[in-house]
Parts: structure tokens; C-alpha cells; sequence
């Protein structure tokens, strides 16, 4: 038996065992295809967009009954002045959620890739990563989404410096929609946001998000100036409901006609 045959058989019993996982009360983080699998409940950013071999599936996390996979960037990396960032020293962290508010998602450790220091000139950084979230559980469902930054700084003595998070929701459940949008920033001088929470129109079983990170010092005159700019870390959770309206079986949808069409004809017999 050849070794892509192996790996394959691998990962199938991997996922059998994660649906398996998902039933039991207890929280969970499984992490599959990274170098660092099951140990902390991470991958790398790099790890998690690279190009699996054929007939291999991508790396991806599961919390608890939530899958997350299909990581890439949905456009390339932008810098002005400033390193490319490296997506080794970026870290995915799997967050459960205990059964509780504001449920399983993931962190994303930046590993001061998004940091600058003491710049002189304007200076930018982008980064694009997105992947789809899968509902294991049938019997849940996705009500709402959660970003937050958690730790950043931002200083200058120029115009502006400023880091900011967006999160788009593209699509739902195989299905292209207009984007639910999340903004999250800290901007100098004295403006911030660092908690976004949306409801979803619908419960849904999957969707596909986009996130934008950006480090941003820009500076319009002529004059010397300095500033700092970081983006640490930031969180996104995706609570769900068990909730969902009840739809009749059909044996009783049979016995509710029989009753009406019972209550016509007794009506018809007093008149």
C-alpha cells in the first residue's frame, strides 16, 4: 500500500473519530495535517494555506462540533515599507467555548508580524486569510458571530497609525450572499472599536468568511515624525442554537386534514 493511500485511509479515521468527539459533552480542539497536531490546538498560518498532496486534505481545526477548514488568502499580502510578513510565525489557535457564550471559534496569534516600531515613513501591512466553518452537529446551527481584537497598541507623533480587523461572511450554506460585515480597530489619536457582534439573518449550518487585518501609519507633512503599530492578537466566535422552528412529520400533517375534513363534514350534518 502505497504512503498517499495511507495518509488518506489516516485522515478518514481522524474525521470518523472528530464526529465521534463532537457527541460528547466534554470541549474539545483536534487539529489535523500541522506539524504540531493535537498537541496545542494550533497550526500556522502557512501550514493551514499550504497546497496538500494529492489525494490529501487540507489542514484544518475542529472545536468542538465546528470545523474549521479550507484555508487560503483571498488576495495576496500587501506591505509598503515594511517586511512581508511571515506566515510560519503566524499561529491559529482553536478556542472552545465550554458549552457556553459566545462559542467555539478560533485565535489568531500574529507572532508581531503585524508590528511595527519606531517607523519614520508611512508604512502598511495587509494580510487576507479566509476558510469555511462547518456545523458536525446536525442538530445545531450558527445564530451569530463575534470579533475582537485582544491585544494591540498603537503611537504616533506624525497624523495617524492605526490597526483595524473587518470580517465578511460571503456565503451561507453553499449560497453567495451580501456580506455580513464586522469592523473591529484602535486608531491614534483616541479611537477604537474592539468588539464587533452580528446576528445572522438565518441559522446556518456553514459559511465562508474573509478577514481583513491591517496596520496602517500614514503621516501628510513634511515634518520628522515616529510611530508604533501592532496587532496582536484577535479572536473570532461563532455562537449557535438548537433552535429552529419545528416543521410537522408528515403522518401528522395527515391526521391535522383528516381532523378538518372531519370537522366539514359535521358541520355539513347539523345543517
Amino acid at each position: 500500500m502505497n504512503t498517499t493511500r495511507i495518509t488518506e485511509i489516516r485522515y478518514a479515521m481522524v474525521g470518523l473519530f472528530a464526529l465521534i468527539w463532537t457527541g460528547n459533552a466534554q470541549a474539545s480542539v483536534l487539529t489535523f495535517g500541522c506539524a504540531v497536531s493535537d498537541v496545542d490546538g494550533s497550526c500556522t498560518l502557512a501550514e493551514l494555506i499550504a497546497e496538500p498532496d494529492l489525494g490529501v486534505p487540507s489542514p484544518y481545526i475542529i472545536v468542538n462540533d465546528k470545523k474549521f477548514s479550507d484555508w487560503h488568502l483571498f488576495q495576496d499580502s500587501f506591505v509598503l515599507n515594511a517586511p512581508d510578513p511571515d506566515l510560519n510565525q503566524i499561529r491559529v489557535i482553536g478556542r472552545d467555548d465550554g458549552g457556553r457564550d459566545p462559542g467555539p471559534g478560533v485565535l489568531i496569534d500574529l507572532g508581531g508580524q503585524m508590528s511595527v516600531s519606531n517607523a519614520t515613513q508611512n508604512t502598511v501591512i495587509n494580510i487576507f486569510p479566509a476558510f469555511t466553518i462547518d456545523v458536525l452537529d446536525s442538530e445545531f446551527f450558527i445564530k451569530d458571530n463575534m470579533l475582537e481584537i485582544l491585544s494591540s497598541s498603537v503611537h504616533t507623533t506624525g497624523d495617524f497609525a492605526g490597526i483595524a480587523v473587518e470580517e465578511h461572511v460571503v456565503n451561507v450554506d453553499g449560497e453567495p450572499i451580501e456580506p455580513f460585515r464586522k469592523v473591529t480597530f484602535n486608531f491614534f489619536p483616541g479611537e477604537s472599536q474592539l468588539i464587533d457582534r452580528i446576528d445572522y439573518p438565518s441559522l446556518v449550518s456553514s459559511a465562508d468568511v474573509q478577514v481583513h487585518m491591517l496596520v496602517d501609519i500614514h503621516h501628510f507633512g513634511d515634518e520628522p515624525f515616529v510611530a508604533s503599530a501592532s496587532l496582536d492578537r484577535l479572536e473570532m466566535r461563532f455562537s449557535q442554537t438548537s433552535d429552529v422552528p419545528s416543521v410537522p412529520e408528515p403522518t401528522t400533517l395527515l391526521l391535522l386534514g383528516l381532523g378538518l375534513a372531519g370537522l366539514g363534514f359535521a358541520r355539513k350534518r347539523l345543517h
